[in-house]
């Protein structure tokens, strides 16, 4: 038995024949969000994957993978550079990868199943795109073209995964700087499964962003908290919180949770005509309040171990997004949505991005 399907975070265009037709049928498919049905309740992924993780130890998965077992030697990649079940060993990871990214395996001398190839090849570029952002004040170029190729490929044979746009993505932004040499910008330009997919991807997100904008000039106060400093915002009108309150439907305030809510009621007071009005510290109650599972511990509790991600987890499915800092991308800022972690969550996201940007910029100066 092998790891789940959660483990590799596959999406829903899975392993397809590499062929050009069924290539632009899987291209012309993408989804903005690339949400897996498999992936929608995060809890459950969670609940699947530990027992399978404790099913096995990291000695025993080492061994099928020496025996020659590709999709252990998938697993053992993993383990090693996540520091799952065993500690973080790079190389060693980058070493069980490479043994099943080509078309057979170098000790048995069969073939690598597509699928598995494909996501190995998936980490591959995830982990030469790591080795190359290290310093973020000199970008690795051997190891960006080293994570484009590997990308590239894991496209050709049919896998389109998260980490292979943002590597596309990221690349063609390099690609596009005045410091960006000649000779470097006609290699990369070699990857057209690459630059085909993250095309694709563009039209899908303009198309989807187009939409919401017309929706959002019709009523722009159900897709923004109004929490002042709040920051976020709804992809849907649905995934928003409405005043239960009698104000005026032009002025009806929305937001992300309760807590915003009363950090807002002293703004919002004067023209909430609710009859608990004179009584309530807080306003009234909220018409479709989110469930989030949650709110109690923050970004610090779990990179302390005092949390789990669970605890930040929402469970209605409804998508929320907040802005980031992303320096080196146009515009310095990123909005990254999520229909599984709870905007307070998001908010201590932005926060912890928001430091690390100061404590860089304080290292420069």
């Amino acid at each position: 038995m092998s790891a789940p399907n959660f483990l590799y975070n596959q999406l829903p265009t899975g392993i397809t024949s590499p062929h050009d037709s069924t290539r632009q049928q899987v291209f012309s498919e993408m989804r903005p969000d690339f949400s897996d049905n498999s992936l929608t309740n995060i809890s459950n992924g969670l609940r699947e994957l530990g027992p399978e993780l404790n099913r096995r130890s990291f000695r025993e998965v080492v061994a099928s993978a020496t025996a020659g077992n590709a999709s252990d030697c998938l697993e053992a990649g993993l383990r090693m550079w996540t520091g799952c079940t065993t500690p973080v060993d790079h190389d060693g990871a980058m070493n069980w990868l490479l043994r099943i990214a080509s078309a057979t395996h170098p000790d048995t001398q069969q073939p690598i199943q597509r699928s598995i190839r494909a996501r190995a090849l998936s980490l591959l570029a995830n982990a030469q795109w790591e080795k190359a952002t290290e310093d973020m004040a000199a970008w690795n170029i051997d190891a960006m073209y080293r994570a484009a190729w590997f990308a590239n490929t894991c496209l050709e044979l049919g896998l389109l995964t998260p980490c292979l746009l943002h590597i596309a993505k990221r690349t063609r932004t390099m690609m596009d700087h005045p410091n960006f040499q000649s000779q470097n910008w006609a290699r990369f330009r070699e990857f057209e499964y690459l630059w085909e997919a993250l095309e694709a991807q563009e039209k899908v997100v303009n198309a989807k962003e187009a939409k919401r904008d017309k929706k959002v000039a019709a009523t722009p106060l159900a897709y923004r908290c109004a929490a002042e400093g709040c920051g976020i915002e709804a992809t849907k009108k649905s995934a928003l919180s409405k005043c239960a309150g009698k104000c005026p439907m032009d002025q009806k305030p929305y937001y992300c949770s309760k807590e915003c809510q009363r950090a807002d009621w002293k703004r919002h007071k004067p023209i909430c005509k609710h009859e608990t009005m004179a009584k309530s510290a807080e306003g009234p109650e909220l018409v479709n309040q989110a469930v989030v599972a949650s709110k109690s511990t923050t970004a610090a509790d779990i990179e302390r171990g005092d949390s789990t991600l669970g605890d930040h987890l929402r469970t209605d499915g409804k998508e929320t997004m907040i802005e980031m800092p992303a320096p080196g991308l146009p515009g310095g800022k990123i909005k990254m949505s999520s229909s599984t972690i709870s905007p307070a969550f998001m908010k201590e996201i932005r926060q912890a991005a928001e430091d690390a940007l100061h404590v860089v910029r304080d290292e420069v100066d």
